[in-house]
Formats: C-alpha cells, structure tokens, sequence
C-alpha cells in the first residue's frame, strides 16, 4: 500500500492559516491536484449536499470562494467536545460515560493530529485526520488496541441524519475513513458521532480493501481531469502573454 509520509502543521495557530496549508496541499497555484478524504463523497455522489462541479471549479483554481454554513462551523467547534465523550465513553453504561465527561476523566488520552498523512501509492489523496491516541489503550468496543495512525473521526450529527444511516454510518462518511485507512495503512478506525440531544453511538469501522481501492481509482480520474482544465487555463494565459519584437521578454 505504498510509503507514508507525514506532513507536520504544529506551527499552526489558527483556522485560516490551516485553510491556507489544506489548499496548498490541494494544489491550489501548484503543479499538482489532490484531493482530501473528506472530499471522495463529493466525487462519488454519495455526499449529498456538496457539488462536484464547484470542487472541480475550486480545485482547478476558476473559483475560490469558500464554502461554509452553520453546521460545518459547529461542527468544527464541537470537535473536542466530542473526543471528550470518546476518553470519558465505558458501553452500555450512559450515566457513568456522562459523569466521566461532566468530570473530564479520561480513560483514553488522544492527542490532535496535526498533520497531513501522504502515501505514495495514492499521490492524488492526503488525508488530514481529528485525532490520534496519545498513548496506546484497548478499544471499549472490541478490545484491540489503538495505536499509531488509526484514525479517530468525530462528528456532531442530528438525530434525524443519524437514523437516515441505519444506526451505523452514512455512505459519504464511510468512504471518508476507507481514504483515511487506506493512507494510513491501517485495519480499522474509530468514528464517532455525538447526536445533538446528547446521545453517542461510537463504532468501529473496518477497512474494506476493495472499497478503498475503487475509492482511490476515482479520485485519480478526478483528478486527472482537473489537471487538464489546470493545463488548459495555463495555456490560455500563456497565449494571451505579449512578446514586443527585438526583445525576448515576455509582459506578463
């Protein structure tokens, strides 16, 4: 499954600034197109409320307006609130699992992952995940250990999107952590949604080879086709440059 590599932010105070990183990364004003593991739903369709055009106008650099609303900024603000209910969480035991994050008790420490995780046999994907372990420790699920890059992916949900996934994972949020296992070479990972009443119904979810590898074949055709509208807006700019005679300079 290729070689890691991993691309620190630690420096990295604030929102925008990580923004600014995500779109280099990207390829936004560089020779190069990848896309983000939160962004294969929006190639395969099964994410509902993002278009392909506008990444494909994004990512090809003819529009850079971001796109935000409510729910993505809550989401973003509830990220630690969630991983507090993750390291407070004991199964089948709710008012323990509560007092535990009323109390900040954490039976697991997990640490931000500020970093982006590249694997060379997708060099169109980077992966940027919520969290990692801090330190090693038994899933309260399964019992396995979690280690290393095994992604935690946190999401603050409302209780009717949550019942229209069958009580386990949406289509676009599974296609999400198949990318983050596949970069990371690893076997399963925890995702979590916390409903907007309260409830909290983590699972681990195992990573399924052949859905990856149909996930990364896609997003190389994506991405191949936003390189040529790259290559050809390039070309355009270039034959619109003008070359006075006597002089090799270009005015640009």
């Amino acid at each position: 499954m290729g070689n890691i590599e991993i691309v620190n932010w630690g420096d990295i105070n604030s929102k925008s600034e990580w923004l600014k990183l995500r779109k280099q990364m990207s390829g936004l004003g560089e020779a190069h197109v990848r896309i983000g593991a939160s962004d294969i739903g929006t190639i395969t369709g099964s994410n509902k409320w993002s278009s392909k055009r506008r990444l494909t106008l994004n990512l090809s650099g003819l529009y850079a307006k971001e796109w935000v609303s409510p729910i993505t900024v809550l989401g973003g603000l509830m990220e630690d609130k969630v991983q507090a209910f993750w390291e407070g969480y004991v199964p089948n035991e709710l008012d323990q699992s509560l007092i535990n994050v009323r109390d900040g008790v954490r039976l697991r420490q997990l640490k931000e992952a500020k970093f982006f995780v590249l694997n060379d046999s997708a060099p169109h994907i980077f992966v940027s995940l919520d969290a990692v372990a801090e330190k090693e420790y038994k899933s309260p699920i399964s019992g396995r250990i979690v280690k290393g890059l095994i992604p935690h992916e946190y999401k603050y949900v409302g209780v009717d999107s949550y019942k229209s996934w069958g009580g386990q994972i949406s289509p676009s949020y599974l296609e999400q952590v198949q990318i983050q296992m596949y970069n990371t070479k690893t076997e399963f990972c925890i995702f979590a949604p916390l409903l907007h009443g309260g409830d909290f119904y983590p699972i681990e979810v195992e990573y399924d080879k052949d859905l990856a590898e149909y996930l990364v074949e896609e997003a190389g055709k994506f991405c191949i086709d936003v390189m040529r509208i790259k290559i050809l807006n390039a070309q355009k700019e270039i034959s619109t440059d003008k070359v006075y005679p006597g002089n090799n300079t270009v005015s640009v």
